[in-house]
């Protein structure tokens, strides 16, 4: 526990804050202190001698004292006698946070939350109206550098979103990132002024709808023999003399004596708040009015704070502000979580800031300092992602901010779209689950179909752990992705599916090479688990870089393979098969299953084994399949029956019994048709349908099923080789019967492949200028020689 002292003539005021071990503090930074009072004072700082200065002392220190503390313990004691001691400050808030528990107002003590605030924050103890002692000191933050990172941070904000990052900033804490800003716009003013009275003309209409009201005690005169209720008004007038007089049974009283009662009243410590503070800004106004006329001269900046002004006076005269007595009051209760009310509360602290800013003439400071943290990882992942993909539509600033939340959603050409604070469709349980950022990445699906959907949860952590002096990410921030995936379900209620394929925390380690270097770090478990955690401090950002290069190039193929799999389930009796059925009779055969909806096949070919569920007819003359039917059931006939039935082959059709006639019902085209590389297939084909709709040609056809990955893999690789941004690069897994066998990296320069300990290269020219065969056919050999060597 360090301990800061201030002791005078007739006042001491005790600061007490918990320690923080040494492991978990950033490097020293200079730091200062100052101290005022009405007289002479000793100051004991913690771990040094005591410090005797007249009336004003100020010093910068090696080191800093406070490293951003949950809460400051504050006693400041006084002799007895004279007016009730109070501590001047801004924020109300931090003003209630000291009572007086001796209540002869010579004692105030308490704990002041600092609510993850840093930079300057004064002590402002008064008595009387007259300044006893003013204690500035400097808070750091503890998981960043304040003259390095921070600013870096702020900076980074600032320049294009000056009017979000100001609705963060309170008047508790000032800091130098945004102090030097002298060239402030007459623009952004005016957004200012938008962005903070509006939600409070907002708050004072909702209060307006229900406004807080009380009783009061009153007095209205009635006759003696009708009272109601007397009350010591009653007792002390009944007593008095003069005046008409009557007889109440025994009694001689006055003949009209006051009668006590309440009535509904608006004066209550809600509404004299809400109008002391509306008074306050009005003054703040005419500051603000002074200050334009005598340095900017300009009329709209003049009229914008004259409309203000006009909706100051129009508020405060409303009923329910009119009837408050104008006295100060602190935030009570109501005034703290009553809708309306507790708006009203935080736009104008808020509020108190604006005019500063407006006016240019105070340091500035930040608010829940988390916040600030997860706003830049979102404009650092969204800046990202525009590097590699090109201009956004929209922004995930929050521009409609009530409170510390984001919002907001881009969408970038290719599909990919970064959503602030996403709320899903289906959650587990009916309970909300809100990642900072949702990231969804599109994949082309087969031949037109809709798009295939990857969503990754990233969701920012101002939090460290340390274990034996090493920092480490939370693991409850871990543990949240965890839930993030199996809780954020798809819409469909009959059939939930769980639609977050994985997700990383980005937290702020002060090293990022080191962790990266450390193979048990968990910025390596998303290859593993699909589940990780990012380090991300501001001035660095390699790894969040080559993650997003490497995540956003990743085919479906390894997205679908995040994380290990589940235990395979047996497949479904009709599994989604279709049949490649050359046409021996070519058009004629073909205009008959459009007209009749029906083919014939040989017997044994098995169709109760395979069950198939479609239907490819090929046709050799068309070099192909162009059509893909729906298999409605089947029935095994003799040749006479085919023989009647056909009306192509010119008499030769159903001349070898027996056969298989198969119901046809829907159909479709297949543009662009699969056409065949080599020769036509002479026998049966029975492929999984999902098999026959990535496959780019015939090619399929004359290979395993089991090397469908792979050819998804290739044909992802020539997508992005064709598409040809700048800089590309593609890691991928070489997979085969779904477990991965070798890695596949491809960049302008080339192709490279590993497989067990093999290694081979392809010209780039062989993906992106020639057909997929000859790559395919390597890297299936290369496969093939990699599965005998175990």
């Amino acid at each position: 526990m360090h301990v800061l002292q201030v002791t005078a003539a007739g006042w001491a005021l005790d600061l007490r804050w918990a320690d923080r071990p040494a492991a978990q503090r950033p490097p020293a930074e200079p730091s200062s202190i100052a101290v005022e009072a009405a007289g002479p004072f000793a100051l004991r700082l913690p771990d040094a001698p005591p410090i005797a200065a007249a009336d004003r002392w100020e010093q910068g220190l090696a080191a800093p004292l406070l490293f951003e503390p949950r809460a400051l313990q504050v006693t400041f004691e006084h002799e007895e006698g004279g007016a009730p001691l109070t501590l001047h400050h801004a924020d109300p808030l931090v003003r209630a946070a000291l009572r007086d528990p001796s209540g002869r107002g010579r004692v105030l003590s308490g704990a002041i939350d600092l609510d993850s605030r840093v930079g300057f924050f004064d002590l402002d103890l008064r008595r009387g109206g007259l300044r006893v002692a003013l204690l500035r000191l400097e808070v750091f933050p503890s998981k960043l550098s304040f003259r390095d990172d921070f600013e870096r941070m702020l900076n980074d904000l600032g320049a294009h979103r000056m009017t979000a990052l100001i609705r963060l900033l309170p008047p508790t804490a000032v800091s130098r990132g945004l102090a030097q800003r002298s060239d402030r716009s007459l623009a952004e003013r005016y957004q200012i002024f938008d962005a903070f009275f509006d939600p409070i003309d907002q708050a004072l209409r909702q209060i307006a709808r229900q406004p807080h009201t009380g009783l009061s005690p009153a007095a209205r005169l009635r006759p003696a023999d009708r009272l109601r209720r007397p009350d010591a008004a009653t007792r002390a007038a009944a007593t008095r003399a003069g005046g008409p007089r009557l007889f109440v049974g025994e009694r001689d009283l006055p003949a009209r004596l006051p009668d006590g009662h309440r009535e509904a009243t608006f004066d209550t410590p809600a509404n004299r708040f809400v109008a002391r503070a509306l008074r306050s800004l009005s003054g703040l106004l005419s500051a603000v009015q002074r200050q334009t006329e005598a340095r900017w001269k300009d009329p709209v900046l003049v009229a914008v704070v004259e409309r203000r002004q006009r909706s100051l006076r129009r508020w405060l005269a409303h009923d329910f502000l009119a009837e408050a007595a104008d006295r100060p009051e602190a935030p009570d209760l109501v005034v703290q979580r009553s809708p309306g009310y507790r708006d009203a509360l935080r736009w104008y602290r808020s509020c108190l800031l604006a005019f500063a800013v407006v006016a240019g003439d105070v340091r500035l400071g930040i608010q829940d300092l988390w916040f600030v943290y997860q706003l830049w990882c979102a404009v650092r992942v969204e800046q990202e992602a525009v590097r590699l993909l090109g201009e956004p539509e929209g922004s995930l600033v929050p521009t409609g901010v009530q409170g510390p939340k984001l919002n907001g959603r881009v969408a970038f050409p290719d599909g990919t779209t970064i959503t602030a604070q996403a709320q899903p469709e289906r959650t587990f349980g009916g309970g909300q689950q809100l990642p900072d950022l949702l990231l969804e990445l599109r994949r082309p699906a087969p031949r037109g179909a809709a798009q295939s959907t990857f969503q990754l949860v990233l969701d920012a952590k101002y939090r460290l752990e340390w274990g034996r002096g090493q920092a480490k990410p939370p693991q409850e921030a871990i543990n949240a992705i965890h839930r993030y995936r199996d809780a954020m379900l798809s819409a469909d209620p009959t059939r939930p599916e769980r639609s977050v394929y994985g997700g990383l925390i980005l937290f702020p380690h002060p090293d990022e090479a080191a962790y990266a270097a450390e193979p048990s770090a968990a910025l390596h478990d998303f290859e593993r688990m699909g589940i990780g955690a990012m380090p991300l401090t501001p001035g660095h950002g390699a790894q969040l870089r080559r993650w997003m290069t490497e995540l956003l190039g990743s085919s479906e193929v390894r997205l679908h393979q995040l994380g290990p799999g589940y235990p395979a389930l047996p497949p479904a009796r009709r599994s989604g098969t279709v049949l490649i059925f050359p046409l021996g009779y070519g058009g004629g055969q073909l205009e008959q299953m459009r007209a009749d909806r029906w083919a014939h096949l040989p017997g044994k070919w098995r169709l109760d084994h395979h069950r198939p569920t479609h239907l490819a007819p090929y046709m050799a003359n068309r070099g192909g399949v162009q059509e893909l039917w729906q298999i409605d059931g089947w029935e095994r006939v003799d040749d006479d029956r085919i023989h009647r039935e056909a009306t192509f082959g010119h008499g030769k059709a159903g001349l070898r019994p027996p056969y298989w006639r198969i119901q046809l019902t829907n159909h479709t085209d297949i543009a662009p048709a699969i056409r065949a590389d080599g020769a036509a297939p002479r026998s049966p084909w029975f492929v999984p349908l999902e098999v026959f709709d990535v496959a780019d040609s015939m090619l399929l056809l004359h290979s395993e099923a089991e090397h469908l990955d792979l050819l998804r893999v290739i044909r992802h690789a020539r997508e992005v080789a064709q598409r040809g941004r700048e800089g590309w690069a593609l890691r991928e897994p070489l997979l085969i019967g779904g477990r991965r066998r070798g890695l596949l990296e491809a960049s302008v320069d080339g192709i490279a492949f590993t497989i067990g300990d093999q290694h081979g290269a392809l010209p780039i020219e062989a993906l992106r200028d020639q057909p997929i065969t000859g790559v395919y056919h390597a890297l299936r050999a290369a496969l093939k020689r990699g599965e005998g060597l175990g």
